[in-house]
């Protein structure tokens, strides 16, 4: 029996995924700790909620991460349009990029965007699982998934400059 099944009380649940919880919580609030501490706190009180309803301790940590982060007041700072087509050129040249610059560049993707990328690529959850929780099927987590692409053209675009060379970060 692994850790998340059932059987684990609230306390123990959250102490083993609170470090995770963190994360997630920076990662959807584009690092900014006052909003993260606030979501954080969010999904916690409502998860022990659900689990003295009678929840299961990690499923409702689950439903609660959820709900609570696409709930969350954020707005997508930049125009939901944005596609990154690298060209071979990119390819060669790929400036590293910084947290700071990711950070910026996660808070330029839709909300929920944030959040299956989130499930999927850091927790290595499965995509049947990320849906579930989402309420999307298979093809919506798809869409929502791709978004992951502009995140990291963003970020590039970000350590390139406006102009498309390599930043010196001066």
């Amino acid at each position: 029996m692994h850790w998340f099944d059932s059987g684990f009380v609230f306390e123990e649940v959250l102490s083993r995924r609170l470090t995770g919880l963190h994360g997630f919580a920076l990662f959807v609030t584009g690092g900014r700790p006052d909003r993260a501490e606030a979501l954080l706190l969010d999904v916690v009180e409502r998860a022990f909620e659900r689990h003295l309803d009678g929840e299961d301790a990690a499923a409702a940590l689950d439903r609660s991460l959820v709900t609570e982060a696409v709930r969350a007041p954020e707005p997508v700072t930049s125009s939901s349009n944005y596609q990154f087509r690298p060209t071979p050129g990119d390819l060669r040249t790929i400036p590293s990029i910084e947290p700071a610059m990711l950070r910026r560049a996660t808070l330029k993707i839709p909300l929920p965007a944030r959040v299956a990328i989130w499930l999927v690529v850091v927790e290595r959850r499965t995509y049947t699982e990320v849906g579930d929780l989402l309420g999307v099927d298979r093809d919506g987590l798809c869409t929502l998934l791709a978004w992951r692409d502009a995140m990291v053209g963003l970020a590039l675009a970000e350590a390139r400059g406006h102009d498309g060379h390599v930043s010196t970060g001066s």
